[in-house]
């Protein structure tokens, strides 16, 4: 039986320049990740839109990221889903249109506290010097909160169940100290431990604490309000990963607005990535992999590079998870990842 082939284009063979022949890629050399470079109008999208076309014909999982919201791409996705019969696998996620969005909650699904923490500060800028310590910082702040909430659910004998608004309440120092009394309230070892990591985020100066709190806050209330607020930082189900886990067919496009909305386009961007890395940490704790491909393309990819998503590139191929790149050059993502 032939190795499954994605065609990439027609082109002239080294061999004999005056031959005309197909560019294919094996599928099994996508497992290690795929990168396209290529100067503005050169048709980078027209490639993405050509494998994915491939992709969701083959009956593969499908995750665009679509920056600038291309039409004639989506129409081309819907096109082929209606004609694979997998329309019921079709999923939006776009700020611009929110009444016709799906609504996704980050935080729905997870095995770990500190992966709710990586999609909490995966929108925090991460660069050299004072950066990195503002990163650590948020992640420790946002841990603490996480881990609060899960023992008042579990002290309460409910399922934790917040989203990235509840989170965003309780950054500032005043939502600190009332989330230390009800912790006080429980009064096990646990809560008792986590009442003292609080406490010592609440005892540092305060010019000190909002100066050390601004870069996460930015990050949250970037999720939490306008259009993206409406699908992501309110909501309480997430539909994508809902599909993922039970091992159904997902066509998910996002388009994220950049041209309209900006930096925020793309915390959101770096969030629905994160929420994919930690999927895919489940798998190999569960010592799976998945049964049919996900396919993830992401257009401007360096636009959505967070701290951490390294390990995506380093391990999701193990799982069948395929990740596809498309930017001008390679200085874009080094100026991302050394600014």
């Amino acid at each position: 039986k032939r190795e499954p082939t994605t065609l990439l284009g027609r082109g002239y063979s080294f061999a004999k320049p005056s031959k005309k022949i197909n560019i294919e890629l094996p599928d099994s050399y996508r497992k290690g990740h795929f990168w396209c470079f290529g100067t503005t109008r050169v048709g980078k999208t027209r490639i993405m839109e050509n494998m994915v076309e491939q992709d969701i014909k083959k009956g593969y999982n499908v995750v665009v990221l679509d920056p600038k919201g291309d039409n004639d791409l989506f129409s081309k996705i819907v096109q082929v889903a209606f004609q694979t019969k997998r329309i019921e696998d079709l999923i939006l996620i776009t700020p611009v249109y929110p009444q016709y969005s799906a609504i996704v909650d980050p935080l729905a699904y997870y095995f770990l506290p500190e992966e709710l923490v990586g999609h909490i500060v995966s929108g925090v800028s991460v660069g050299s010097g004072d950066a990195q310590f503002f990163f650590n910082i948020a992640y420790e702040i946002s841990l603490v909160i996480v881990q609060a909430l899960i023992l008042i659910a579990k002290h309460e004998g409910s399922s934790p169940h917040f989203n990235l608004a509840d989170v965003k309440a309780r950054i500032d120092r005043a939502g600190l100290e009332e989330l230390k009394l009800t912790i006080d309230s429980i009064g096990d070892e646990e809560a008792f431990q986590l009442s003292k990591e609080i406490d010592q985020i609440i005892q540092s100066p305060m010019d000190y604490y909002s100066k050390v709190t601004s870069s996460l806050r930015t990050a949250l209330t970037e999720l939490t309000s306008g259009n993206i607020g409406k699908i992501i930082g309110k909501a309480h189900e997430n539909r994508f990963i809902h599909r993922l886990e039970d091992g159904e067919g997902v066509i998910v496009v996002v388009q994220l607005g950049a041209l309209l909305t900006r930096k925020a386009s793309y915390t959101l961007g770096k969030v629905i990535l994160s929420m994919i890395q930690s999927f895919v940490g489940r798998i190999f704790h569960a010592q799976e992999r998945t049964s049919i491909p996900l396919c993830i393309y992401i257009d401007e990819a360096q636009s959505v590079l967070y701290f951490g998503i390294e390990e995506l590139f380093a391990k999701a191929g193990g799982a069948g998870i395929w990740v596809h790149g498309f930017c001008q050059s390679k200085a874009q993502i080094d100026a991302v990842l050394d600014p």
